[in-house]
């Protein structure tokens, strides 16, 4: 699946809170600079109200093509860091089925 497929059928490159790229978000996990080069970046969002953080990031790896999400939280003393653990949702359909009941904001074109 192509990013003009998916830009078609849902929302993609959206970042909210800290997160305005993929640069921001290999940086708060700790990931090497690069990672993220073969993803398609659907959702991103990382909030921190005080003395807290919450992240949540929702990916297509086109080098397989599956979905995938990672979620990270920290106190004041920590960040995001070593916590890039993406778990595998599926496919497309199974993706979508998914996304509806977690983030539906994704689904919103």
């Amino acid at each position: 699946m192509t990013a003009e497929d998916l830009e078609k059928r849902l929302k993609t490159n959206v970042f909210e809170g800290w997160f305005s790229d993929k640069a921001d978000i290999e940086n708060s996990f700790s990931i090497p600079k690069g990672s993220l080069d073969n993803v398609e970046i659907i959702y991103a969002e990382y909030d921190c109200p005080p003395y807290e953080g919450y992240a949540q990031v929702y990916f297509y790896n086109r080098e397989d093509n599956l979905f995938y999400s990672v979620h990270g939280s920290h106190c004041s003393c920590y960040g995001l860091e070593d916590q890039w653990e993406p778990e595998e949702i599926g496919g497309f359909d199974f993706f979508i089925e998914y996304i509806s009941k977690v983030a539906p904001v994704v689904l919103s074109k």
